[in-house]
């Protein structure tokens, strides 16, 4: 019993220490927490690139969300993969109107932190526009997709996967956001599906499939109408 007092004890001045080093931070409806080791330019880092993406969405969709979001940068690798039950390789989650990142400076030093901060914001971004009709595999497929768009870096070499041949297993991202084997052809294919539909119905039909949402359409509805079609069938037998 006594042991079991000590533990509580040990366990209630850790909560309590690691809430007083964490440090808060509010600009415009993003809510930082920190921990206190973290310099004030890194944050300030952080905010200009959150600035640039809120823009680039903005001039895209003429809409800004007004939903509050948190953005929690975690003391360690470990703290984030043991929190969030992610590989360590996962810079950043989004889920809830929570950013979760690595540590900083791993992602500085790999070189990825305006990637990350640019795709976990394009999540918050498309659940808000569309009002949760996004789909989770679209959101991702976008948030990528669009990564490239606003750093005019080119689309990186495809090879299609026979991992990912059939739209169950594309869409499947339990997996395919765990599973290191399935990670990487994954986005490959998200981001040459988003490339292949523009090409087949128009530059705009993204756009257009994201307005339609927007106006509280379902994704299926919408997929439906303006290809006659379903995505799986335009994945299965025209894109693979």
């Amino acid at each position: 019993m006594l042991l079991r007092w000590i533990r509580l004890y040990i366990f209630i001045c850790l909560f309590l220490v690691s809430d007083l080093v964490a440090r808060e931070h509010v600009w415009k409806n993003f809510i930082f927490t920190y921990p206190d080791d973290v310099p004030q330019e890194k944050i300030e880092r952080v905010i200009r690139i959150l600035d640039d993406a809120q823009d680039f969405f903005k001039e895209k969709f003429s809409f800004a969300p007004f939903e509050n979001v948190t953005l929690k940068i975690s003391g360690s690798v470990n703290d984030f993969t043991s929190a969030l039950r992610v590989p360590y390789w996962v810079g950043g989650w989004y889920q809830e109107r929570t950013i979760y990142l690595q540590p900083l400076d791993v992602l500085i030093k790999k070189n990825v932190l305006k990637k990350i901060i640019f795709t976990e914001y394009a999540h918050f971004y498309f659940e808000s526009y569309t009002f949760f009709e996004c789909p989770g595999w679209f959101n991702e497929m976008l948030a990528v997709t669009y990564f490239y768009d606003y750093s005019h870096e080119p689309l990186p070499l495809f090879q299609k996967s026979k991992l990912l041949e059939q739209f169950e297993d594309f869409i499947d991202l339990k997996r395919n956001l765990r599973s290191k084997n399935y990670t990487k052809d994954f986005f490959l294919h998200a981001i040459h599906f988003t490339h292949f539909l523009s090409q087949t119905y128009g530059e705009h039909f993204i756009r257009d499939i994201l307005k339609a949402m927007h106006q509280g359409n379902s994704f299926s509805n919408v997929i439906k109408k303006k290809t006659g079609r379903s995505i799986k069938d335009i994945y299965e037998k025209d894109f693979m």
